[in-house]
C-alpha cells in the first residue's frame, strides 16, 4: 500500500516532495514493524537526506527523522552510530523547539533510553533526570510522558543495584497512573509488569507473580492478548514459574509467548528468536535435550537472518547451541 503511495506521489510530486517523504518514512516504520530493521534504516536514511536537499536548516520533522534512524541502529546494536544521531537530534530539537519544552524533554527521554540499552546506565540516569525536571515544569508531574520517565528511571535505578530507589521510583509509577484514572490501560500494565521484575531481582517470587498476573489480567480485559505487551508479561511469569520449578506452568506460558510473538511479527523477527531461546532453556533445565537443541538451532538460524551475525545475541545464541550440542 505505501509502496503503491510512493509510486503515485512520485510521479505526481516528485521525491522532494513533502508528501513523498512522509510516507517514506511510514514505509519505513512498516519494515522496522516486520523486523526487516536494513530497509527500514535505508529508507530513513534516505528520508533524512531527501530532507536536507529540501531545507536549508535542520528542523523539527528532520529531528524526528534522526530519532526513528538512531532507534534502527539501536535494534541492530549499531551503538557508536546511534550515539551521534542522537546527539544530532538533540541539537536540532534544542535550536528549534528550545531546551524548555515537553519535545525536548521527549528527546532527552529517548537518548536515556539508548543510555540504558547501550548499558552506559550513569549518563541514562542524567538524561530522565533532566526530562523529569523539564517535564514537571512544562506538562506536569503527572503526565503520562513524565511517568513513563520515571518508570525509565526505576528501571535503571534496577540495573544499576540501586533497587530501594529502583522499587520507590517504579511505586509513584504505578501510583501516578492510578491517580489520573489510568489503571486499565496498557502503560499501567507496563508499570506493574516493571515492579515484578524488580521484585523477581530482588528474591520476592511471590509478590512478581502477582504483579505478573495483574498485569496479563489488566491486558486481557483492555488491549488484548495478541500483544507484544501480553508475550512479554507473559515471558516474564514463566521464568518466575521456571524460577520456583513449576516446570509445566512454565512451559505452558513460554509456549503462549511464542504463539502470540508468531502471530504479531511472523517467525522472521528477533522476538521470535528471543522467545525460542527462552522455551529452548525451559526445556535444557528439564533434561529434554533433543527439543532444546532443536529450539536452539531455529534460534541461531533466526537470529542470523533479524540482527545478523554482528549482534551480540548471534554471539549468545551460537554459544548456546554449540554448548548443549556439545554436551550430548
Amino acid at each position: 500500500l505505501y509502496e503503491a503511495a510512493l509510486k503515485g506521489i512520485q510521479g505526481a510530486k516528485g521525491e522532494k516532495s513533502k508528501e513523498y517523504i512522509t510516507v517514506l518514512g511510514q514505509l519505513a516504520s512498516v519494515y522496522r514493524n516486520q523486523g526487516n530493521y536494513e530497509k527500514a534504516e535505508g529508507l530513513y536514511k534516505k528520508s533524512l537526506d531527501l530532507y536536507g536537499e529540501v531545507n536549508e536548516k535542520a528542523t523539527k520533522e528532520s529531528g524526528k527523522i534522526m530519532l526513528d534512524l538512531a532507534s534502527i541502529y539501536v535494534l541492530q546494536g549499531k551503538f557508536d552510530e546511534a550515539e551521534k544521531i542522537y546527539t544530532q537530534a538533540l541539537t536540532v530539537f534544542k535550536e528549534n523547539v528550545g531546551e524548555f519544552s515537553a519535545d525536548y524533554a521527549s528527546v532527552l527521554n529517548n537518548i536515556g533510553l539508548f543510555y540504558a540499552e547501550a548499558g552506559k546506565f550513569d549518563l541514562a540516569e542524567s538524561f530522565y533526570k533532566q526530562s523529569l525536571e523539564i517535564g514537571r515544569q512544562t506538562i506536569g508531574e503527572k503526565h503520562p510522558d513524565n511517568i513513563t520517565t520515571y518508570n525509565n528511571l526505576g528501571l535503571t535505578y534496577k540495573a544499576t543495584g540501586k533497587f530501594d530507589l529502583a522499587e520507590a521510583t517504579l511505586k509513584r509509577a504505578v501510583k501516578y497512573w492510578k491517580d489520573i484514572k489510568s489503571d486499565k490501560t496498557a502503560e499501567y500494565a507496563t508499570a506493574i509488569n516493571n515492579l515484578g521484575g524488580l521484585y523477581e531481582i530482588l528474591g520476592r517470587p511471590d509478590e512478581a507473580e502477582e504483579a505478573y498476573s495483574e498485569a496479563l489480567s489488566i491486558l486481557k480485559s483492555g488491549s488484548g492478548v495478541k500483544t507484544i505487551l501480553y508475550a512479554t508479561t507473559l515471558n516474564n511469569l514463566a521464568g518466575i514459574y521456571e524460577t520456583i520449578k513449576k516446570y509445566d506452568k512454565a512451559e505452558n506460558a513460554y509456549n503462549e509467548a511464542l504463539s502470540v510473538i508468531k502471530d504479531v511479527y511472523g517467525e522472521n523477527h528477533a522476538a521470535y528468536a528471543a522467545a525460542l531461546n527462552n522455551l529452548a532453556v525451559l526445556q535444557e533445565a528439564m533434561g529434554k535435550k533433543q527439543a532444546a537443541l532443536k529450539l536452539y538451532k531455529q534460534n541461531l538460524e533466526t537470529t542470523k537472518a533479524t540482527l545478523g551475525e554482528r549482534h551480540p545475541n548471534f554471539a549468545i545464541s551460537l554459544n548456546n547451541y554449540g554448548v548443549l550440542l556439545e554436551s550430548m
